[in-house]
């Protein structure tokens, strides 16, 4: 019984059996991120990364498991966007034409696409080299990613949003076609051409316009991408430069005062006052100011010391009365500026038959004041007698661009002007595939 008691109670306090062992937990592991897209920001990537997540199944380029139209445009247009200045996009249209040629790629393929479309979409439309926006107004918007996309999916023809995205005006256009048909017959590019191209796309593809084109002195007026008309203008010499600019055209002034700069009060008039004395401000019909603008006070043309004026001692606000002989002739066309620059009549008609018209101080002078006025406003403007500056609004402001452009696309080639400005780069030495020719742009 003693044997039994102590087998009992070693086997009541021995160790007790190992306890069943528990699976571990699952490894869970973060679902690796989308794969960079060639030539797309990281910025970029993250909203298109979000809009394709949002969509789901719903695709906005493959539709039905078909390349569309628009993503064919896209592709197309990358191909060739170096000269548009996106550099990576020929190796971007490469990667897309991976994507869908892979079993498996066409989730890449609409990132990709997506991507592709806001990068071409931001580079086409935004504010130019070189150029000064004096108007807040007219710089180009910048849209974000989100917001391209956004206009993309809520479009009601998606294919022709897409075809408008991506063309600038026919002056650009045509540009670009002589570019890839040099690149294409293997002959060099001129690098004038590449320099114009940049030049020119600021010029909207939709919309009225102007543009002054200093080394053509013409003025284009443009509709929807196209020159409707166009006439002779002066523009600036090469020591006072018609400046690049874009602005906004808001009213029409009839009758206008000339408010003479500072610059030319003393190197022209304040010379001649001192020769011949204040009776030669009644003759030429000037007025002594004490500031420009509708509450000016007239001052005594005996109380300015002329000689100081002379000197650049002293500053006088001088403007001309509005008549026949104003330099600004019947109406003047302004719009913000720091420079002073608008467009204006001129009583000096003959110089519109000038081949160079390289002769004003920086302003336009117009061939035809009235035509553009009856084309902004839609009508004859109508003054209230002959007070001086009276303004007429614009039914809708009208963009104004000052564009440097010494190439110009014809029915006959390109056609090469005098490069006033100095602003081109040498000309090639070589053969090239597009050759001068005479003449100015061509109107509808």
């Amino acid at each position: 019984m003693l044997v039994c008691a102590v087998t009992i109670a070693a086997i009541s306090t021995g160790a007790p059996a190992e306890a069943k062992k528990k699976p571990p937990p699952p490894v869970v592991h973060a679902p690796l991120p989308p794969p960079p897209i060639p030539g797309v920001d990281s910025g970029t990537q993250a909203a298109i990364d979000r809009f394709v997540t949002r969509r789901g199944a719903h695709s906005l380029w493959l539709a039905g498991g078909a390349t569309s139209p628009a993503a064919l445009m896209v592709i197309d247009r990358l191909r060739t966007s170096a000269i548009d200045g996106f550099a990576s996009g020929p190796s971007l249209a490469a990667h897309i034409e991976r994507s869908l040629a892979s079993p498996a790629g066409a989730a890449e393929a609409e990132r990709s696409l997506s991507a592709a479309y806001v990068m071409l979409v931001r580079q086409l439309t935004g504010p130019g080299l070189g150029l000064r926006y004096t108007d807040p107004a007219a710089r180009p918007k910048v849209r974000s990613a989100d917001e391209i996309l956004a206009i993309a999916a809520s479009s009601t023809d998606f294919d022709h949003l897409v075809r408008t995205s991506l063309r600038r005006s026919d002056v650009y256009e045509q540009l670009r076609a002589a570019i890839l048909a040099s690149t294409a017959s293997g002959t060099p590019v001129d690098p004038r051409l590449l320099s114009n191209l940049e030049r020119a796309r600021v010029l909207p593809p939709s919309g009225r316009a102007l543009v002054v084109n200093p080394a053509t002195a013409e003025l284009w007026m443009m509709e929807d991408g196209r020159v409707r008309d166009l006439m002779r203008v002066v523009v600036g010499t090469i020591e006072t430069p018609t400046a690049p600019m874009a602005s906004t055209l808001s009213y029409v002034t009839a009758n206008p005062y000339w408010n003479v700069p500072s610059d030319l009060v003393q190197k022209i008039v304040a010379p001649r006052i001192a020769r011949q004395g204040v009776s030669y401000l009644k003759r030429a019909r000037y007025e002594v100011v004490d500031r420009f603008g509708p509450d000016a006070s007239i001052i005594a043309p005996t109380d300015v010391d002329w000689k100081a004026v002379v000197d650049g001692k002293t500053q006088v606000s001088l403007r001309q009365l509005p008549g026949p002989y104003n330099s600004m002739g019947r109406m003047k066309f302004g719009f913000p500026n720091d420079l002073g620059i608008f467009l204006h009549d001129t009583p000096n008609k003959p110089q519109f038959a000038n081949a160079r018209r390289t002769d004003s101080n920086g302003c336009v002078r117009l061939e035809d004041a009235p035509r553009l006025a009856r084309w902004l406003l839609g009508d004859e403007p109508r003054t209230n007698g002959t007070a001086g500056d009276q303004h007429i609004a614009l039914p809708k402001p009208v963009p104004v661009f000052i564009a440097y452009l010494t190439a110009m696309p014809s029915a006959s080639g390109i056609q090469w002007a005098e490069d006033v400005y100095r602003l081109d780069p040498p000309a090639p030495t070589g053969p090239t595939l597009v050759q001068a020719a005479a003449g100015p742009v061509s109107a509808d």
